[in-house]
């Protein structure tokens, strides 16, 4: 069964590739690292006791989610703007479920 836990440490395997092709800015670098651990991490928590239909399918929402976020500095000045904004669109996508999971829970 996918976990937020198996998440993280493909997002950890994530971030050192984006270290190692250090194609982006050292801040950008600091924000995709605390999206990139703390997000799940706390999905985890959040998610852990709770059995709904939209907490089970966050975990799979958060996999394009991931790698549209790891893409955009790859692609970005490469192709055509148009490509890093439909990226950053499927993160913020992803944002939109997650925001509106937490307010469902309320």
């Amino acid at each position: 069964m996918m976990t937020f836990r198996n998440i993280a440490m493909f997002n950890m395997i994530i971030i050192i590739t984006l270290l190692l092709l250090n194609k982006a800015s050292s801040y950008f670098l600091m924000l995709s690292v605390a999206q990139f651990i703390f997000i799940p991490f706390m999905l985890h928590l959040i998610c852990k006791n709770d059995q709904s239909r939209i907490s089970s399918c966050l975990v799979y929402w958060s996999i394009p989610a991931f790698i549209a976020l790891f893409m955009i500095p790859i692609v970005k000045g490469t192709v055509p703007e148009v490509i890093p904004f439909l990226l950053s669109c499927i993160y913020f996508l992803f944002t939109l479920i997650v925001a509106i999971y937490g307010v469902s829970r309320f």
